[in-house]
Order: C-alpha cells, then sequence, then structure tokens
C-alpha cells in the first residue's frame, strides 16, 4: 500500500531527525493522505494506517 510506504518514510526521518538534535522539523510529503493525518483534516480509519498515525503522534513529542 502506497500510503503505508509514505509513513515508513515519514516515520524514517522523524527518528533519523531526532537523533541529529533540531528542536524543530518541518515535514513535506507528496501524500494527501499522510498530510491530512498528521494536519488533522483527515480521519484515519484504516486501522494499518491509525498505527502509524499513533507512531508518528509518539515521534513527534520530541520536537
Amino acid at each position: 500500500m502506497n500510503n503505508v510506504a509514505k509513513y515508513e518514510v515519514i516515520l524514517l526521518a522523524l527518528c533519523k531527525a531526532r537523533a541529529m538534535g533540531p528542536p524543530q522539523i518541518i515535514i513535506s510529503t507528496d501524500s494527501q493522505v499522510a498530510a491530512g493525518h498528521i494536519d488533522k483534516s483527515y480521519q484515519a480509519w484504516n486501522l494499518e494506517l491509525t498505527r502509524y498515525l499513533a507512531a508518528f503522534r509518539k515521534a513527534e513529542t520530541h520536537f
């Protein structure tokens, strides 16, 4: 699933950014679904994407 791949890349980027230590980051994606979930304009209904969104929410607390 393409949206899963997009979330995988976003989570990997967050992990790498966290290791580098910036206080904040800007995330850019061409995935309208992932961007909509992240900025809360879309609701995640798919169970798999809901899990990725939860992982994102946990990771974003470090910035």
